[in-house]
Order: C-alpha cells, then sequence, then structure tokens
C-alpha cells in the first residue's frame, strides 16, 4: 500500500497549530517553574572576595608584566557594582596587617589600621587573618581588630595557654533565607619570617650599610598557637555542619589548604574555597569535590564568583570572574581620599621610627648643605636652585605626602643614611634634593677648598639617576635627554629654569 499524503496547505495548518501548542506549554512550564519556591529551582549568590591586601594602599607594581595594579579606590569601584546582585557577600581570605617590605613597624603599623578602614569601606563583612597578621602577636591583633566593625574568623588561631579558639572560627550569614558559612584558616608556611630578629641578622650588608634595628619588633606569634590547615579543617568540620546551607573556606595560603581539603569528597561539608596565588587562576582547582576559586595577592583583584545553591545540598558555579584592578578600573572618589588620610596621619608619628636607617659614612666627611657649595659654585647653586631637584619636597606637599617614607627616600637627601634626612624641622640641610645627594658628602672639600684627590666629588652618572628616576616612577627617563634640562658645572653656563618633565606615573 502507497503511503499516506497530505496536501501541502493541510501540512502547513497542522504544523502552524502543533507550534502554538508547544509555545503554550513552554509557557505553562515556565510559569510553573518560576511559582516554585526559590529553594526547589536552585539559590543564587554571589561571593566578592579579595585577598592579602598587606598594607599596598597604593597601586603597586607587577613586575613581570609592568602594570599598575591595586588601590582601595578601585576596588570600592568593582564592588559597588557587583552587590547589586540580590545576595551578595563580600568577603576577604585573610592578611591586613603591612608587608615587611613596604618600611619599619612604625609605618606598617598606620598602614595596617588604614587596610583595615579601607576594607570596611570597600563592604567587606568578614574577613580571615592571615599568618602575617598573626604574627605580632596576640595583643597587638586583637588590639587591631576592635577598631573595625566586620568580624574576622579563624579555625586556625588558638590561645596558646589554653587550645581554645582566639577568635570565632566561623560566621553565618543570611540572605533571603539562605545561610552562608564562611570558616577562616591560614597556611603555616614562613609568610612573615623573614621580618624576624633571626632573619635580619643574616642578611648579607652591602659596604657602608649598617644593620637595621629591629629591637621593637615582637615576638612572632606571642601568646598564639597555629594549627596546620589539616588541624584545623578538621576540628571546625564537625561544628560548622549543619550551621549554614553553604560553607565557604577562606583561605590565606594555597597547597597545605587545598591537600587538608581533600579527604572532603562529598562536597557537602565544605562547599567552596576562596584562597590566594600571585596572579588570578582562570577557573578552579578541585580538591575532592570542593572547589578552589584563587585570586592575586596585594589587593590587586577582586573575585566575583556566582554560585546557584540547590536543595540537594549541593551548589553550582555558575560564573568566575577575576576582576584584575587596573588603571582602566575608574577611582572612586569615596575611597581616592584615604591615602591622603593615612598619609596626614604620619604627622603625629616620630620621624625617626619612619625610616630605617641603613647607610653609613665611608669615611669622615659630613654633610654641609647646598649653601656651603654655593660659596665657591654660585653659578651651579642657581641651576640647581631653579630647577625640579630644589623643590622635590614641595611636590610632595602639595599631595600631603611629605611624611610619606615611600615618598621621601626620593625626595630628599639621603633619606636612609644614618646623617642624612629626619624631618625639615631637625634636618634643614637635607631639604629637599641638595648637590650632596648626587657629589657626595661635601665637608672635606669645603675644607680642602676643593683641591687635592681626597676633596674629589662623584660624578653622577646613569646609575646613580636611575635609583630613582627607574622604570616605575619614571619609565620613560632617559639620561641623554634629561640631563642637560639640569645641566651644570665647570665651564658650563645656567641652562635656566628647568621644569620636571612629569614623566611616568607617581600616585
Amino acid at each position: 500500500m502507497s503511503p499516506v499524503t497530505f496536501p501541502v496547505k493541510y501540512r502547513c495548518r497542522t504544523m502552524k497549530k502543533m507550534l502554538v501548542v508547544a509555545a503554550a506549554l513552554a509557557v505553562v512550564a515556565a510559569v510553573l517553574i518560576f511559582a516554585l519556591p526559590l529553594e526547589k529551582q536552585g539559590t543564587p549568590f554571589r561571593l566578592i572576595y579579595s585577598a592579602r591586601n598587606w598594607g599596598y594602599l597604593l597601586p603597586i607594581e607587577e613586575s613581570y608584566g609592568g602594570r599598575w595594579l591595586g588601590g582601595f579606590d578601585r576596588r570600592a569601584t568593582v564592588v559597588k557594582e557587583a552587590v547589586k546582585q540580590p545576595r551578595s557577600f563580600v568577603v576577604d581570605s585573610g592578611g591586613f596587617f603591612a608587608d615587611f617590605r613596604l618600611g619599619t613597624l612604625a609605618y606598617r603599623e598606620v598602614l595596617a589600621g588604614f587596610t583595615l578602614k579601607g576594607m570596611a569601606r570597600t563592604q567587606v563583612e568578614v574577613a580571615n587573618v592571615d599568618l602575617m597578621d598573626q604574627m605580632w602577636g596576640r595583643e597587638t591583633l586583637t588590639e587591631y581588630l576592635s577598631t573595625v566593625s566586620f568580624p574576622f574568623v579563624s579555625a586556625s588561631l588558638v590561645d596558646a595557654a589554653t587550645g581554645e579558639y582566639l577568635l570565632e572560627p566561623f560566621k553565618v550569614f543570611e540572605r533571603d533565607g539562605l545561610k552562608v558559612a564562611f570558616v577562616g584558616v591560614v597556611e603555616t608556611g614562613p609568610i612573615g619570617i623573614r621580618a624576624t630578629k633571626e632573619a635580619v641578622a643574616d642578611i648579607q650588608l652591602l659596604p657602608g650599610m649598617v644593620r637595621p634595628d629591629y629591637a621593637d619588633l615582637p615576638k612572632e606569634g606571642e601568646g598564639i598557637t597555629v594549627l596546620t590547615p589539616f588541624e584545623a579543617i578538621r576540628r571546625v568540620a564537625p561544628l560548622v555542619k549543619g550551621k549554614a546551607d553553604v560553607v565557604v573556606v577562606l583561605g590565606a595560603g594555597g597547597h597545605e589548604i587545598w591537600q587538608a581539603l581533600s579527604p572532603f569528597k562529598d562536597g557537602k561539608t565544605f562547599h567552596i574555597a576562596l584562597c590566594v596565588t600571585g596572579k588570578a587562576m582562570p577557573g578552579p582547582l578541585m580538591q575532592g569535590n570542593v572547589p578552589i576559586y584563587m585570586t592575586g595577592v596585594c589587593g590587586t583583584y577582586v573575585g566575583v564568583l556566582d554560585v546557584v545553591y540547590v536543595e540537594d545540598g549541593t551548589v553550582r558555579c555558575t560564573e568566575w570572574n577575576p576582576v584584575e584592578l587596573t588603571r582602566d578600573v575608574e577611582s572612586d572618589p569615596e575611597l581616592a581620599g584615604l591615602v591622603t588620610e593615612m598619609r596626614k596621619s604620619l604627622k603625629d608619628v616620630d620621624p625617626m621610627l619612619l625610616v630605617d636607617k641603613i647607610y653609613g659614612p665611608s669615611n669622615d666627611a659630613k654633610y654641609v648643605g647646598a649653601q656651603a657649595c654655593a660659596q665657591c659654585h654660585q653659578k651651579e647653586y642657581e641651576t640647581w636652585s631653579q630647577g625640579p631637584h630644589a623643590h622635590a619636597l614641595d611636590s610632595l606637599k602639595a599631595k600631603s605626602a611629605q611624611y610619606d617614607p615611600k615618598c621621601l627616600v626620593c625626595h630628599v637627601s639621603d633619606y636612609q643614611a644614618v646623617d642624612g634626612y629626619v624631618s625639615e624641622e631637625a634636618t634643614p640641610k637635607m631639604t629637599p634634593i641638595n648637590c650632596e645627594l648626587c657629589h657626595g658628602r661635601g665637608s672635606v672639600h669645603v675644607e680642602m677648598k676643593g683641591t687635592g684627590a681626597d676633596a674629589a666629588l662623584v660624578n653622577p652618572d646613569p646609575p646613580r639617576c636611575i635609583i630613582c628616576h627607574d622604570y616605575i616612577n619614571d619609565p620613560e627617563f632617559d639620561y641623554a635627554t634629561d640631563w642637560p634640562k639640569i645641566q651644570h658645572g665647570r665651564n658650563r653656563e645656567p641652562v635656566g629654569e628647568a621644569k620636571p618633565s612629569g614623566k611616568g606615573y607617581h600616585p
């Protein structure tokens, strides 16, 4: 029997009816789905996190990329946009006490206080404690944490005497019926070891350097015992279980924490870990069934992770977006003044506590100041006085940075020398960048009226200039081009006013 066929018109009408019916069914299905309680279809939420700020209030230079990254002002811009998503949680995986590379203990203490202010102003709701934070001891740590309104958590830090938790091991937050717990864990590797007295004793000194005095450095971790990540996670697991729908580990560290999460293969006790690495990773690292998302250190990224909680107790991570805080991210005006606040506060700190005096004179020569040079080198003095070096401190005053040691290093004369700049009041002849910073201490030269081998001064060359005019502060500096702007010396006429070129990026 031949197959039955239908006229074309009839087939078209039938197909149209079928499409109408299918569309109607799709609408009904959608209505039914969206009419279900939120927990039946999955509850979306967002995690927004930063890591290891370590006192970097300003952008830092990324050595392998040559870019400027970070800054609380840029972070605020990203966070304000990210929290528009319902059920958002802003957290920090640990690290507020300033990196030992940033300067003296007194300076780092100031940076730590303003880092906490920056975290609060960028809406952080809960933060972990890093190894760098705890190394200053129980008394100092608790004093700092008492200054902020948001809680710190740590399942790793216990009282050295009692073994009890020093802080809450975890904190539960609720958004529209969804409960999320945040557990703090820290790696026990030697993060801050170079800041200890023992490590300082091992530093190889260059000729002319003296050893910094770290007499005020507290005993590392005084009053605190740090549990290994495995001990911390094993101890906190039964305490947090059942307390929240989702449990997130805030991990200040990497490998040890990853390994400690491996035994939790069901993905039900711990659901997600937010850890740190040098540069944000493009996707998660899986340990058991726990995905670990890693963003960069020093506040250079904001990690934004979109998640859906499913009724059966599992989570689905739907989108991971580590936002790199480059210059392309606009500065938030409300946070732009944080660094200015910090710099102004340095006025009340003893200036001798803000600088490591690490260089001494190689002979009996002493600083005499630019006025002593002017007695015999009037033309050179005039050229210098009209140029940018003579007014280098004024450019800092315009930014309220005249007390900031990170800036003073390149804006005054021999800031880190034992006989160098301390303050305008205490060492007026060392203000600002004078003749002797480039040519060496002038007392012997003056006494001998410039005659004899012992009276010879240093002739500066490009290597001496790029100590400050480096690829970070002045990336376009070129000795051959820039030297004529301040050119002076015997048989050379003054070149007139030499204005700063404005090259480079100076935050």
